[in-house]
């Protein structure tokens, strides 16, 4: 799975449209867990203000 698919999906389907009014700094944090390999991946994106 792309790791940066779940952020792909918090644009496309506008998750996140109940705050943008925010007029702050806002940082979406994506982990991911493989059960197999035991290993995580963690993206963290920022989100700047917007004027």
């Amino acid at each position: 799975m792309d790791k940066n698919c779940w952020l792909l999906q918090i644009k496309d389907r506008q998750y996140a449209s109940w705050i943008q009014d925010y007029m702050g700094e806002i940082l979406p944090i994506g982990i991911n867990f493989d059960r197999k390999s035991k290993e995580h991946t963690c993206v963290i994106e920022a989100w700047g203000k917007r004027t």
